[in-house]
């Protein structure tokens, strides 16, 4: 079994929409780049933009529910435990927690980079002539 598979079995469920959040964010800051910058308008970058902030922003609260769940869980088991063997057991628990957290902040960083330069690109385009005085 590869490194990859082990780290995503760590991180559990949590993985999957992360993943698929990862993908869409990937797929959107590319669309939205290609379309933003092609665009006149303001609002069509802010709008790309405001959805992957959106992304990234899941994309991180999901790795961050992920390992609160899994420190309650850890701290459940642990009761059961010798009290000799539990900071041994809570750091490997902790590792494994982590998983997802990283997962998510790492599927994040392209939305949200993506999406900050398309915002920025929309705020800096001015009032929308399309819109009126």
């Amino acid at each position: 079994m590869s490194q990859m598979t082990r780290w995503f079995q760590e991180g559990g469920f949590a993985m999957f929409p992360i993943l698929l959040l990862g993908v869409v964010g990937l797929v959107g800051t590319i669309a939205g780049l290609a379309i933003g910058l092609s665009s006149r308008r303001r609002g069509t970058p802010l709008a790309f933009g405001a959805g992957l902030l959106a992304v990234a922003v899941l994309c991180v609260g999901i790795g961050g529910a992920s390992y609160l769940m899994a420190e309650m869980k850890i701290d459940a088991a642990l009761v059961a435990v010798a009290p000799e063997m539990r900071d041994e057991l809570r750091t490997v628990g902790r590792a494994e927690a982590r998983v997802a957290l990283t997962f998510g902040g790492g599927a994040a960083a392209l939305p949200a980079i993506g999406g900050l330069l398309l915002v920025a690109l929309g705020l800096a385009r001015g009032r929308d002539p399309a819109a009126g005085a």
